[in-house]
């Protein structure tokens, strides 16, 4: 995981495969990237969430 500010690429894992050569597969490279604007936001929401299940 990671977090950044910097937006978010068009092909975010068109150069994977260059990084990774054992997986060339089509199936083998798949990803998903998510943005959020305002990730301390989400971090406080995802906390509350597991407090109430305990």
């Amino acid at each position: 995981m990671s977090t950044n500010t910097r937006s978010v690429p068009n092909q975010a894992f068109s150069q994977l495969a260059t990084r990774l050569p054992q997986l060339n597969q089509p199936d083998q490279l798949r990803g998903l990237m998510v943005a959020m604007d305002d990730f301390t936001a989400f971090a406080e929401q995802v906390k509350g969430y597991l407090w109430t299940a305990l």
